[in-house]
């Protein structure tokens, strides 16, 4: 027996382990919802300022919802999806704008961490800190700790 016939079938069985294990690690989430919708959106048409395309195509910002919450107060929710194999850490921060277009500056306006796995959806919401908010802004920034 020579040196080629012992160590091929060492190198295939090595090879095919690798292959198994790799396949074993991707899990993605699957998602089933109800097909005819009875809530009532309000869609917002958005702008967009991409600065980071690659994570820009990793996590997806499907839809922009608003509502008014039964204080007064506006809510704002995007729904974002990892569109990867691999679970996404990012950062997002929603500011709220007056009538004037000052930003309104509230202990809500901070960096929240979030994470989500492959092919599942997460809604990023934020609530308004006072009646007088009319515009707001998203900003989410990818996270590597």
């Amino acid at each position: 027996m020579n040196h080629q016939q012992v160590v091929r079938p060492i190198v295939a069985a090595v090879l095919l382990a690798l292959a198994v294990s790799i396949g074993g690690c991707s899990s993605s989430v699957n998602t089933i919802e109800n097909r005819d919708k009875r809530a009532a959106v309000t869609p917002v048409a958005d702008e967009r300022v991409i600065t980071d395309a690659y994570f820009d195509r990793r996590v997806v910002v499907t839809s922009l919802i608003e509502d008014t919450g039964p204080d007064g107060n506006r809510i704002a929710e995007a729904e974002a999806m990892n569109t990867s194999n691999a679970y996404q850490r990012f950062r997002y921060q929603y500011t709220w704008f007056n009538e004037a277009g000052r930003a309104i500056t509230s202990l809500s306006s901070t960096w929240v961490d979030e994470s989500i796995a492959p092919g599942a959806m997460k809604r990023l919401t934020s609530v308004a800190p006072n009646a007088s908010a009319q515009d707001f802004r998203l900003e989410i920034l990818r996270y590597n700790p």
